[in-house]
């Protein structure tokens, strides 16, 4: 899965190595330490460089480890799960264009999505309160 090469706003606090590590997983949809030794401009000599970087974020949380079903070798993802990165575009949204309205924004959403999911919704609204 091929994304744009230009990172989520928050990866901007990274040191720029580890800027370049995480595009490289972010581009990808995950990528083996080899990998990102390969696709990094300036690499250092060895894996073992890029390793230490990758277990360090690992450990605080930026990125996750899941293996790759190849001997002892492992894929690194991004941490944030897709829900995520869904609520987050849906604030972004909210603030951007209904003036920090959230309830403004849902209301626009079920418009879109058409006027039966909008009734759906009101009942189960008029059934819990």
């Amino acid at each position: 899965m091929r994304r744009s090469a230009r990172l989520p706003a928050e990866f901007e606090a990274f040191s720029p190595r580890q800027r370049e590590i995480l595009r490289v997983i972010y581009m990808r949809g995950g990528a083996t330490a080899r990998e990102i030794h390969l696709a990094i401009p300036d690499p250092p000599p060895s894996l073992s460089g890029i390793r230490t970087l990758l277990n360090r974020m690992a450990r605080r949380g930026h990125v996750k480890i899941r293996p790759s079903g190849r001997h002892s070798e492992v894929i690194y993802l991004i941490a944030r799960s897709n829900e995520d990165v869904q609520l987050k575009a849906f604030r972004r949204v909210a603030e951007e264009f209904f003036d920090g309205s959230k309830k403004r924004a849902f209301d626009t959403l079920l418009r879109m999505a058409g006027a039966e999911a909008a009734q759906t919704y009101r009942r189960g609204q008029a059934r819990a309160a």
